[in-house]
This record gives C-alpha cells, structure tokens and sequence, in this order.
C-alpha cells in the first residue's frame, strides 16, 4: 500500500499528468459563469500555480516532521478522510503562502 502514495509511483505521474491536462483543456467558461465568484477564483489560483508547486514539499515536510504541532500525515487516520483532507489543507497553506509572498515587494520577483 506505501508505494502507491511514493511521489515516484507509475500512478501518481499518471494521475498527476491527467489532471494537469484535463484542467488545462477543460473550458471553465462553460462549466462556470462568466464573472462568477468560482471563475474568479479559478484564474486567480492558476496565476499561482508554480508557486504553489514549488512550496507543497516543504509544506507537507513541515507538517509531517511535527515542527508547529505533532505529526501531521495523511496515514494518521483513515485515508478515505485523512488523504482529501490533508490535500485540502497543504493545497490551502499554499495558496496562502505563494500569495502572501507574492505581495511583499522584496520578494515578488523571488516566487513565481
């Protein structure tokens, strides 16, 4: 069961390359309404997507060495909850961390 969450794992590239394409192609002005909340939302989370590539792993090895609180691991309670979840939250923290660092002006040209 471990190597299938391993970053290096045949289902996570195919997972991880399906998404990508899928959200790259789909058209959003379709599924949501021009000048909606959710498409604003939408272009805006995609104006950080490198950052918030860039800063998932030392999200997720912050939170799964314990450095705030105990242990944080997507294992520590049952998957079906603790995956979404855990996703959810990393996804989150860094989406606030790409846009908080995205606006101070010393380091806007150092995120992407």
């Amino acid at each position: 069961m471990e190597s299938f969450y391993e970053y290096s794992s045949t289902g996570v590239i195919l997972t991880a390359i399906e998404l990508f394409v899928w959200a790259r192609y789909v058209a959003w002005e379709k599924w949501l309404r021009p000048g909606s909340w959710a498409l604003k939302a939408v272009k805006k989370t995609s104006a950080l997507k490198f950052g918030i590539y860039l800063s998932h792993v030392l999200v997720l090895e912050t939170l799964s060495t314990g450095f705030f609180t105990a242990p944080i691991e997507a294992g520590n309670i049952h998957p079906l909850l603790g995956v979404p979840a855990l996703s959810l939250g990393v996804f989150s923290c860094c989406v606030l961390l790409t846009y908080l660092l995205r606006s101070v002006p010393v380091l806007c040209w150092l995120v992407p």
